[in-house]
């Protein structure tokens, strides 16, 4: 053995005997002492049948899940010190150890802030960077030691050991703190909790969905809510975010739940982490909770989640009972909550919810972090001790794991504006990690219950109030941020939701309610570049969904015209929040000018540039002729102008619907070049002989094309010209046009018409002769229009030239 290990053991061990009947712990390196209660004793039986109480002491063996039981003896008459109860439940687990119906004894030890928990035979130890297992075994050969499990990505250990009782499973843990090898050891703690819910009575409860959309009745503060239903015209969530839910089970084929199957990791395992059948205490509490997230919409059932398309996962990890006091109590320990984020993660969930309150735990402080270093953020209830824990307003604190460092504390408010008088908060001035980070709706909100329990619920939709269910109201939010940007870190999601909560207290951060409400919609993650250099890229004809959800809020859009065009622009439903809101939209050039364009757009719509004062604005109108280039629009909103918007842009005729070929050759829209590519010019013809040309039209788009050529064309004769010898200064001759005054004659009308006006059908061709009849000489022009009955298609022209005059031939379908 090396000398600074053998020092280190040396030390370590003469500590321990120092101090040998105190219950000690560790978190984060700091040394805790627990409280035993010497009037229960916690004992895991060698058969369900076993009875180890002893009736001569007057003990009660009450069950508890997963093969527990606990020993409940008559209350001591005389007062103990704390090291008197140490003394004394020490020696009531030796006693036990030696009795062959416990498979295992463990003091009931109590922290000073009253979380209930217990050792179980196993250990959890992390060891130091560099540090291997197999080496630390080897260097400690320590014959308690029977196997070792990693159970977290990180490297933490289930280390589990031949003990018999927790008393010597703790002081091996104290033990190993000080090795050189070892970063990190406690117990693998049993917490018995009381669930963070207040009990309410059971029923339907007007207007319960205050947090979604607080209207002020009920004398509640109307507004104050998450902003659900602005959030919602922006994203109702994304199927590909996954919340997981650690509690004691969801109920899998629940109507209202969008969930995906979970785990198990209770030693009373249900399929996929659900729940049991029947009227089994606790067994509610979390189908409420994953009803805030994830209950769905429009399915004529009560309740609805703050994220309805996202996903629910149920990890289960502790085990729903009834207490002795006849409250809902869980019974979970620390390494089920280590493998269930590692699982979590592993599947993809993106975020975490804790409604419970636990004696905090070293190892899975360790794992909350690396989960949230690979992008899971955490989210937990503070507690709802605040009217029932003794000297809590000398002593504030909140529960864990929302005391973690990784994990975001989320309290309770009501539905006038306030804290809920239950709702636990810090005694820090400063905001540390064991403070209140956000507040949510927590009193009197709707939630489901479990189907198929016609006794207690059938699945009802009732009023109910808790930090429980403050806890997945934020981590809603956060996937509904997610949902818009899934690429966001957990430190982005949370500024985001920082800078979009309400004040509820101080202005920023006070210790009562952290930063305030939740507010989903401001909490979105910006969709569109705020300036000219970061602005969104979009088609020229496209629809563009946006929004505006903070003050002064500005979104850039950028597009491209590689030719000339009309453009359409509009924006529909642009919602101002208050009756002063404004916003301004603008086109410009890249470069941030203002652009220049023919506006082609009718006097009765709204001109361009204009400010947009109140609510329900339905946006700017623009129908314009742009010139080839970059153009930016920019939306802009003044005195807290908040909503959604969609900005349609249409490049007309950008996707041509008509097609004209010539010969098989492809004729543009507006060719008027008589001796163009296409051969629309007839040229010259001679006297007496006949020239025809056959076009075909095909329809490309959905809607009819209509061939028009019901108006007068007008024939005009060109002037002939008459070339003249001209004698040059050089001598030389050259010839030159010497124009003849010859005077033009009348115009030649004509009526050119296709009769019955033709119709295309989406999908068909027409093939369309026009033969020239020589009639004299002159030069002629015939415009043909093609219209369809789409609106954003305008009409297509092309013109036939020809020397002569000409009618219409036969049209054909075909």
């Amino acid at each position: 053995m090396k000398p600074t290990l053998l020092v280190s053991l040396i030390l370590s061990l003469s500590a321990l005997h120092a101090g040998a009947q105190d219950f000690v712990t560790h978190h984060a390196g700091r040394r805790i002492v627990l409280q035993a209660d010497t009037t229960q004793t916690s004992v895991k039986l060698a058969d369900l049948q076993s009875v180890v109480a002893d009736a001569q002491k007057q003990e009660i063996q009450k069950i508890r899940p997963a093969g527990w039981a606990r020993l409940v003896r008559p209350t001591a008459a005389a007062q103990l010190s704390p090291q008197q109860k140490a003394t004394q439940a020490r020696a009531t687990l030796s006693a036990l150890s030696k009795n062959s119906k416990a498979a295992f004894v463990s003091p009931v030890l109590r922290s000073t802030e009253g979380h209930e928990l217990s050792p179980t035979e196993s250990l959890l130890v992390k060891l130091k960077p560099g540090q291997t297992m197999p080496k630390f075994l080897q260097a400690l050969r320590n014959p308690a030691i029977t196997s070792v499990r990693q159970i977290s990505r990180d490297g933490v250990y289930k280390v589990s050991t031949n003990l018999r009782d927790g008393a010597a499973v703790m002081d091996l843990a104290a033990t190993l703190v000080t090795h050189p090898m070892v970063k990190m050891a406690q117990a693998d703690f049993r917490h018995s909790a009381v669930s963070t819910l207040v009990p309410n009575d059971p029923g339907f409860f007007a207007n319960a969905g205050w947090g979604l959309d607080n209207v002020g009745s009920s004398n509640g503060l109307a507004g104050f809510d998450m902003k659900a239903v602005k959030a919602w015209d922006v994203t109702t969530g994304s199927n590909a975010i996954i919340v997981a839910v650690f509690d004691g089970g969801i109920q899998q084929n629940h109507p209202e739940i969008n969930q995906i199957p979970g785990r198990d990791f209770t030693d009373e395992p249900i399929a996929n982490g659900g729940t049991r059948p029947g009227n089994v205490p606790g067994h509610d509490h979390g189908v409420m909770v994953a009803s805030c997230i994830s209950a769905r919409v429009n399915n004529s059932l009560g309740a609805c989640g703050i994220a309805p398309d996202v996903r629910c996962v149920s990890v289960r990890f502790a085990i729903p009972f009834l207490r002795d006091d006849g409250k809902i109590g869980i019974d979970g320990s620390d390494s089920a909550i280590i493998e269930g984020l590692e699982w979590a993660e592993s599947i993809g969930a993106r975020v975490s919810v804790h409604s419970y309150s636990f004696f905090p735990s070293w190892a899975a402080d360790e794992v909350f972090q690396s989960t949230r270093d690979a992008g899971m953020i955490h989210f937990a209830s503070t507690g709802n001790g605040v009217e029932e824990i003794p000297f809590y307003s000398l002593f504030p604190f909140i529960g864990w794991p929302a005391s973690s460092p990784s994990v975001l504390g989320v309290g309770a408010a009501n539905r006038s504006g306030s804290r809920s008088t239950f709702s636990q908060f810090s005694g820090d001035t400063r905001r540390v990690a064991q403070s209140v980070d956000f507040m949510a709706p927590g009193e009197q909100v709707a939630v489901v219950l479990r189907t198929g329990v016609p006794d207690i619920a059938d699945g009802r939709t009732v009023s109910a109030s808790g930090t429980s269910f403050a806890a997945p109201y934020a981590a809603g939010v956060a996937a509904l941020i997610l949902s818009q940007k899934p690429s966001l870190t957990p430190a982005q999601v949370e500024r985001l939701m920082i800078d979009g909560c309400r004040d509820m207290g101080a202005s920023g951060w006070d210790r009562f309610t952290g930063f305030g409400l939740v507010d989903a919609f401001k909490s979105l993650p910006d969709d569109h570049g705020d300036t000219l250099a970061t602005a969104t890229r979009i088609n020229a004809s496209s629809t563009n969904r946006g929004f505006l959800n903070r003050d002064n809020d500005t979104d850039c859009l950028r597009f491209t015209l590689p030719t000339h065009a009309i453009m359409n622009m509009h924006t529909a439903s642009l919602i101002g929040s208050v009756p002063t809101a404004q916003v301004n939209v603008e086109v410009l050039n890249e470069n941030g000018t203002a652009a220049s364009f023919v506006n082609i757009t009718p006097t009765s719509q709204i001109e361009i540039n204009r400010l947009f004062p109140g609510s329900g604005i339905s946006g700017f109108k623009l129908r314009a002729a742009m010139a080839p280039g970059n153009y930016v629009i920019r939306i802009k909103g003044f005195n807290s102008a908040q909503g959604s918007y969609n900005l349609t842009l249409n490049q007309e005729n950008a996707h041509p619907e008509i097609t004209v070929l010539g010969n098989n050759i492809l004729i543009t829209d507006g060719d008027t070049t008589p001796e163009s590519g296409d051969h629309t010019s007839f040229g010259t013809t001679r006297p007496g002989v006949g020239v025809s040309r056959t076009f075909t039209i095909r329809n490309d788009g959905h809607n009819i094309l209509r061939i028009s050529n019901a108006s007068n064309i007008d024939g005009n004769r060109v002037p002939l010209t008459q070339v003249t010898p001209v004698t040059t200064p050089a001598g030389g001759v050259r010839d030159i046009p010497v124009p003849q005054p010859t005077p033009v004659p009348a115009p030649v009308h004509f009526r050119v018409t296709t009769s019955p006006v033709s119709q295309i059908m989406p999908g068909r061709s027409t093939t369309f002769t026009v033969v020239f009849k020589p009639v004299g000489t002159g030069f002629f022009n015939h415009t043909l229009k093609i219209e369809s009955d789409d609106q954003d298609e305008r009409s297509f022209d092309f013109v036939i030239s020809g020397a002569s005059l000409f009618t219409p031939g036969s049209v054909t379908l075909r």
